[in-house]
């Protein structure tokens, strides 16, 4: 059911059915399942920027506030641990045969009772429901680990540029106790509130920059370290051998001053190919077109997940799709209130959030 409904979530909503698509995504959140759950953000991150979203993500909120907690911890407690236990193994059993399942890096690995590797369990000449139970949770872990990998990656990309912060009994239990994000955020250095720094690993716990067992025990919170904010600390990792999911010793660091006029009478140069939807800078970097009038467009908006945050960039009439009109002149930056659309000074809005989007603004004009 859940797989149809976001099915048709996404149909209605192209076909501009707009009160259907809407309904859709409100009967996923009353299913209130995992999976339904899981859905949800997955609209959420396919229409950031629209009025699917803007419900899909007030029915995530509702959600999370009927069941007290953050809408954040609620993803992180419906990610999906397919039967395996934290070091990424599993036994699958119909009774009268066993079948091993262990991850290597991020690809599932079947094996039976002698360690012969099988692509997948065995169908039985006879109808069998327990044979079946094996089959359709290998079939499971098979279809869905990557797509798992790449939402609960991006999400952790978002949590770093927001700077979201787990509380300790939260993280503990549904990170680094989960056979899933834990590996999703190996290689990632940690920030806690007495301002001490690790990385985490199923097999080897906490671990300081000189490899040195860290306690968790009175940490209260922790989040992900960020170089705008943290460098010194950060500098403390240089040389260590750390495989992250994504940039972030590396990430590009943009100051706070002077950022609203840094890109002004910059040109940004679009790139006529309509065959390639991820040809132009700003769908590569995220940003939101529009609106868009007489074929062109004045703005571009970004924001980080379901962050507090948005950044304005204003673009002198840059038309879309066109071999004659390529190029147009930057504007301002400017960052304002995701709920309300009131304006804040770069100043007084989170650091790491501004300095990303100057980041991003920079890439964009290369």
């Amino acid at each position: 059911m859940v797989p149809a409904l976001a099915a048709a979530t996404t149909h209605w909503h192209r076909e501009g059915r707009r009160a259907m698509a809407e309904g859709a995504a409100q009967l996923l959140a009353m299913l209130g399942s995992d999976k339904a759950l899981r859905a949800l953000d997955a609209l959420s991150a396919e229409h950031p920027h629209d009025a699917l979203g803007a419900a899909v993500g007030a029915a995530l909120e509702a959600e999370a506030q009927a069941r007290g907690e953050a809408v954040d911890d609620l993803l992180d407690g419906c990610a999906p641990r397919f039967g395996l236990a934290l070091d990424g193994a599993a036994e699958l059993t119909d009774g009268r045969r066993r079948f091993r399942v262990t991850l290597v890096g991020w690809k599932p690995s079947l094996t039976d009772e002698v360690g012969r590797e099988l692509h997948a369990p065995p169908k039985t000449t006879r109808p069998d429901a327990r044979r079946e139970a094996v089959i359709e949770a290998w079939r499971e872990l098979s279809h869905e680990l990557d797509p798992t990998r790449r939402r609960e990656r991006r999400r952790a990309e978002d949590a770093l540029v927001n700077q979201r912060a787990w509380e300790a009994a939260t993280w503990t239990d549904r990170v680094a106790s989960h056979p899933i994000l834990s590996r999703v955020y190996e290689g990632l250095v940690w920030v806690t509130d007495a301002g001490e720094s690790f990385t985490w690993s199923a097999a080897d716990g906490a671990r300081g920059p000189d490899g040195e067992a860290v306690a968790l025990a009175s940490v209260k919170t922790l989040r992900l370290a960020h170089p705008a904010v943290d460098a010194a600390l950060l500098a403390r990792w240089e040389g260590a051998s750390l495989e992250p999911p994504f940039a972030q010793r590396e990430r590009a660091v943009e100051p706070v001053e002077g950022v609203t006029s840094r890109f002004e009478g910059r040109v940004m140069r679009a790139h006529d190919d309509r065959h390639d939807r991820h040809a132009q800078p700003w769908d590569r970097e995220g940003w939101r077109v529009g609106p868009i009038e007489d074929h062109r467009f004045n703005a571009l908006t970004w924001r980080a997940g379901r962050g507090p945050v948005e950044a304005a960039l204003a673009v002198g009439g840059m038309v879309r799709w066109s071999a004659d009109a390529r190029e147009a002149t930057v504007g301002a930056l400017t960052f304002h209130r995701a709920s309300s659309g009131e304006a804040i000074d770069p100043r007084d809005a989170p650091p790491v959030f501004v300095s990303e989007a100057a980041a991003s603004v920079a890439r964009m004009l290369r």
